[in-house]
C-alpha cells in the first residue's frame, strides 16, 4: 500500500497528474493526425480538379485554334474582328478558370 502512494505521488509532479496530461496530449496528436489527414485528402481532390481544368481549358484551344485555321477571310478587316472575338473568349476562359481555382 506505502509503495502504491508513493508512484501516485511521484506520478503528480506540481499538481499535475502525469498520466492525463499524457492522455490529453495523446488525443491531441490523434486530432492533428486526422486534421492533417483530412488537409491531405482535400488537396488532393483540389489537385485533381485543377488537372481536369487544365486539360478541358487545353482540349478547348486546341479546338480554337482548329478553327482558326480551317477559317478563310475576305478582307484584312474581318479576320482582325474574328480573331479580336477569339482572344476575347480565351481570355474569358482563363478569367473564369483563375476565379475558380482561387
Amino acid at each position: 500500500m506505502e509503495e502504491l502512494s508513493q508512484l501516485e505521488r511521484k506520478v503528480i509532479v506540481g499538481g499535475v497528474n502525469l498520466m492525463e496530461k499524457a492522455e490529453e496530449q495523446e488525443h491531441l496528436l490523434e486530432e492533428s493526425a486526422r486534421n492533417l489527414e483530412e488537409k491531405r485528402v482535400q488537396e488532393e481532390l483540389l489537385r485533381k480538379t485543377l488537372m481536369a481544368k487544365e486539360v478541358y481549358i487545353r482540349n478547348t484551344i486546341k479546338k480554337q485554334e482548329r478553327l482558326d485555321i480551317e477559317e478563310k477571310y475576305s478582307c484584312l478587316q474581318e479576320e482582325v474582328d474574328s480573331k479580336t472575338r477569339k482572344i476575347q473568349k480565351v481570355w474569358d476562359l482563363l478569367m473564369q478558370a483563375k476565379s475558380e481555382v482561387f
